[in-house]
Parts: structure tokens; sequence; C-alpha cells
């Protein structure tokens, strides 16, 4: 009968184990050059995507954290031990001809002090540039090619980085002492007497500049980082225009869009003199530091920016606490 006749075809047809869907797309692939190339995409977004979740994991849980965190730590730890150096108040005292004595103030130390809130850069913003900007870049790069070890590389360094660029600024602020150009209003001078109405050890941590240090020190680590990854300063980008008869290079405009970040703590930097925050001295001293030690904790842990190899990170450094490698150098005492 034709309902038997129908069942039969109906159960023929849904012998095929595949869904239909898969079958189809199955096809498409295999037919189709260009459906084929989407799907080799897909799997490829696929396959960076994995390899970057097991990457953070790696990095995220593991022991050798915990030892970068304890190094973070002490290092922070350090300017706690040293004394704040303690400056007199400049000023010249002229007698006039009427028996008075006046004072007279240094003019670059009188400047008004802004507030934190009221600042171009306040502590707070500039937390998420030296935070944000580099995490938001690891995580692009970890996803548009991941490369083993790269995340683990540059979290450990960049930790690292950060804090030993804290106690560097911070223990030279306190052994140096220098005023900053609102000494005089921070400090509650008196000109009558000729003193200050409150001791404040801010108005006395003027060199070199924190802002400055830990901006630039994040921002050339993250622009290093960039022109690292993507090879742009040992390879040659170009877009090929009019069927290919027409080519733009794109390499000095890419190498140029990864030092943006340094920009940034450029502006960052500025910002600091342009509020009577610290002296150009200042800021300048913080840049060099903060730019000095970024260079030397990414070299320690990835390749020369400018090699071929540059994408490729280093061995992953051990540290002191909880290490066990074979790659580790170990020290013997010498037996007699």
């Amino acid at each position: 009968t034709r309902s038997s006749l129908a069942m039969e075809l109906s159960t023929a047809g849904d012998a095929d184990p595949r869904p239909r869907d898969a079958n189809r797309s199955a096809i498409d692939c295999e037919a189709y050059p260009r459906r084929a190339q989407q799907c080799e995409s897909q799997r490829e977004k696929r396959s960076n995507l994995l390899v970057a979740l097991s990457e953070w994991a790696l990095a995220l849980y593991s022991v050798e954290l915990l030892s970068t965190l304890a190094l973070c730590t002490a290092a922070a730890l350090i300017p706690l031990a040293l004394q704040q150096k303690e400056r007199p108040s400049p000023q010249q005292s002229i007698d006039a001809a009427t028996g008075d004595t006046q004072r007279v103030l240094e003019l670059l130390l009188n400047n008004p002090y802004v507030p934190s809130a009221e600042q171009i850069v306040p502590a707070w913003v500039l937390f998420l540039i030296c935070a944000f900007i580099p995490l938001l870049s690891t995580l692009l790069l970890s996803l548009a090619a991941p490369v083993p070890g790269a995340v683990r590389a540059w979290l450990y360094e960049f930790l690292l980085l950060m804090a030993v660029t804290y106690s560097v600024i911070e223990s030279i602020k306190k052994y140096c002492g220098y005023w900053r150009p609102y000494y005089y209003e921070q400090c509650g001078f008196n000109v009558t007497t000729g003193s200050c109405a409150d001791f404040s050890a801010q108005a006395m941590k003027s060199f070199p500049s924190g802002h400055a240090g830990q901006s630039m020190s994040a921002m050339l680590f993250t622009s290093l980082q960039l022109i690292g990854a993507t090879r742009v300063a040992s390879r040659d980008y170009c877009l090929s225009l009019g069927c290919g008869q027409l080519t733009v290079g794109l390499s000095s405009l890419l190498f140029i869009a990864c030092l943006a970040p340094v920009f940034l703590s450029v502006w960052v930097s500025a910002s600091r003199v342009r509020e009577n925050d610290h002296h150009p001295a200042d800021v300048v001293g913080g840049m060099l530091i903060g730019g000095s030690l970024a260079v030397f904790f990414y070299l320690r842990s990835f390749n020369d920016p400018f090699s071929q190899d540059s994408h490729l990170p280093r061995q992953v450094k051990q540290h002191f606490l909880f290490a066990k490698s074979e790659a580790c150098t170990r020290l013997h005492r010498s037996e007699p």
C-alpha cells in the first residue's frame, strides 16, 4: 500500500546516523572552496581559543604564580624600612631698613596644590592604565595568535616589573626627600615664624615621579610585547589595492601603532608638570627608571623584539620559592 511504502522510505531516510545539518555542512566544506576556507577559519578560531584558555589556566593555577606574588610582596615592603629624609624649609631672611625681618620664599615651591580627585590622572586612573591596558593587550594576543608559554612569561615578569618599579621609586623618594612644587601649601608654612605648621612626608616626595615611572614601565613593556608578538619590526606588512597593481606598506604605520602605549605614558608624565605636582626633572627621572626596568624585565623572558623569533618567549624563569625544574642551575657546596 502507499502508506507502507511511504513508511519504508521514511525509515530508510532516517537510517543515516548523521544529522542532515551536519551532512550539509560537511558536503559544503568539501565541495565549495569558499565554504572550505570558512570552515578552516572556524576550526582555527576554536583551536586558538582552546590554546589560550589552557595558557591562562596554566599561568593562574600554578605554584610559580605564588612565588612571584611572594617576591612582589617582599619588594613592595622594602621602602617601609627606609626613613624619610627631612629637609629644612627653603627661605631667605632679609633685614629691611625699618628693622623688620622679611622672609623670601622659593617661588618654584609656592604653587597651589591640586587635590587628587581633581587631577588629570588621579591614582585610580593610573591604576587602570597600568593594569587594564597590558592585560587587554595580552588577552587579545593570546586569542589571536597563542604561543605556548607567552602568557606565563608575561604575567610573571609584569608583576615583578611593577613591584620592583614601585620599590625603587618609593625608596628614592624617601632617600632624597626633595620638595614638591606645592611644598609651602602642603606643609602649612608660616611666613612669620619661618616654619611649617605640620610635617608632611608627601611634600618631600617629589623626585622621582611615581606616575611617570609606573606608567612608563607598564606602557613600554606593553609596546615591546606588541612589537615582538606581531613581528612588525622584522616582517613586511602591506595592503594590495586594485587587483595587486598598487601595494601600500603598513609596517611603519603598525610600528607607530604599537608605540601608542608609550605615547600615553608620556601624556601621563607631562600632566604631572602641568599641574605643578612634580618638577620636570622628577618626571624625566621617573621615565628613565621605569623605561630601563621595562626593557630589562622584558628581555629577561622574551626575545629581542627586532629579531625573527621575537614572538617566542624564552624559558619561563624559576624563582627561589617552590621552584622545581631540571633546567634550574643548582649551586652545590664544594666538598673538601
